[in-house]
């Protein structure tokens, strides 16, 4: 299991060899003082078997508040687990979010591409390829990669062939705004396994909305974005 890593840490690694300046890391520190706030006062963080459902409108206008970057909210289906994730870096179109306890996760251009800190982590994604296709709401057949550590610490591939199909349009609100997305799904399989990944798309390309695949483990996360 990968060691919870620190600000410092997830700027330097989850934006792949990014280098990060004085003025980044001051905003990275005030994302995480903001989310801590939010945390604390009962909003975001909340887990365990026997939790509460959580308010995900009310973890939205907390985090709106207090967290000036871009802002997802994810709930983690195996474990319960709804938090708040505030930007924190930025390399290209590839960009890392933070929980208030420090768990990071990077997403490129909407679709999760790493984790570090929530244990049996996602190491990385090759995905470009699907990225391209469900942004652009279009029907294709592409290769993707999922990394995983072995029991050892040895990074090992997950190939998987994935297939991308447009749906039909549908309206979503959420977080005080309204969205006219078309649903993208996404099955990917390998051998037994097989795994669909779901996506609300606006027309300029925006994933407002997903259900994504993290890893076995991990399973199923729902994310949604509150600040582009």
């Amino acid at each position: 299991m990968i060691a919870r890593l620190t600000l410092i840490a997830a700027l330097s690694v989850l934006t792949l060899g990014a280098c990060g300046s004085d003025r980044q890391a001051t905003e990275g520190a005030n994302v995480f003082k903001a989310l801590a706030s939010a945390a604390k006062s009962g909003i975001a963080g909340r887990k365990g078997a026997a939790a509460e459902p959580v308010d995900t409108e009310a973890m939205a206008a907390s985090a709106r508040k207090t967290v000036k970057s871009s802002i997802l909210i994810a709930q983690f289906e195996r474990n319960r687990y709804t938090t708040v994730l505030g930007q924190i870096g930025e390399n290209g179109n590839l960009r890392t979010y933070a929980t208030p306890d420090q768990k990071a996760m990077l997403v490129k251009g909407g679709v999760v591409v790493g984790t570090r800190g929530f244990g049996d982590d996602l190491m990385s994604s090759r995905a470009d390829d699907a990225i391209r296709l469900i942004r652009s709401r279009s029907a294709g057949s592409v290769k993707r990669t999922y990394r995983y550590l072995d029991g050892e610490g040895i990074e090992r591939p997950l190939p998987m062939t994935c297939t991308i199909a447009p749906g039909g349009p549908q309206a979503l609100a959420f977080g005080g705004q309204r969205f006219a997305t078309v649903q993208v799904a996404e099955t990917c399989v390998n051998g037994a396994l097989s795994i669909t990944n779901g996506y609300w798309v606006t027309g300029d390309g925006t994933i407002v909305m997903s259900h994504q695949w993290i890893g076995q483990a991990m399973g199923f996360a729902d994310i949604q974005l509150i600040r582009p």
